[in-house]
């Protein structure tokens, strides 16, 4: 019974369910991280079949709203479960979709932003853990094309960097490494107005950072 588990009325499925259950109440928890993982199943799959109704379904239904909306309003938090799978399902749909305009659709509308300055609960090593490897996969696709979603110029808004480098001194090991990383692939950026804002007297405390870093290797 039930639609097939990799099609469009899967989807539409899960997303009536997923819906059902906002905003999402403590006893939910487990059942929404279930339709979380689904939801990217069905998304990739599509993507590597080039069944479009697919992603534009996600798309029509704006979905990386409603994930962002999740994080945001449930009743005490969503719960740092949620919260963990809302960053491995939005790492997944970015990483894995192929399309350039689906990719773009992603990144714009600044959800990805919004995600990055939550107020996640970085007590839990799990939420940290991923956390990190989210943001340094993002700083691994900045580009000429890619630069515009994560760097406002205008608003001197730049997330992706400002967010990661409070995490350069974390006492997790990975972490301070995903956050170097991270720091290399923004400075290897050639974009003027970027240097600026890197280079601004409010955001030069990291080579300060990064310098006592090294320091402390070296000695």
């Amino acid at each position: 019974g039930g639609p097939p588990r990799y099609s469009l009325r899967h989807l539409q499925y899960l997303y009536s369910a997923l819906s059902k259950l906002q905003p999402v109440k403590p006893a939910a928890r487990g059942e929404v991280v279930e339709i979380l993982r689904a939801i990217s199943e069905v998304i990739i799959y599509g993507d590597q079949r080039a069944t479009n109704q697919i992603f534009d379904y996600f798309c029509e239904k704006n979905m990386l709203f409603l994930f962002t909306q999740m994080l945001q309003h449930s009743p005490g938090g969503c719960g740092n479960e949620i919260a963990r799978q809302i960053i491995q399902t939005v790492s997944i749909l970015v990483q894995n979709i192929s399309n350039p305009t689906y990719l773009f659709y992603l990144l714009s509308n600044n959800h990805i932003n919004e995600i990055i300055c939550y107020r996640f609960d970085f007590q839990d090593e799990d939420v940290l853990a991923q956390y990190s490897s989210f943001v340094k996969m993002l700083s691994l696709m900045l580009d000429e094309n890619t630069i515009q979603f994560m760097f406002d110029g205008r608003q001197a808004s730049f997330p992706l960097y400002t967010e990661a480098v409070k995490l350069l001194d974390s006492a997790e090991g990975m972490v301070r490494t995903h956050m170097r990383v991270l720091v290399l692939n923004v400075f290897r950026m050639a974009d003027d107005a970027m240097s600026q804002f890197i280079l601004s007297p409010a955001h030069r405390g990291v080579f300060r950072t990064l310098v006592r870093f090294i320091r402390v290797r070296c000695e």
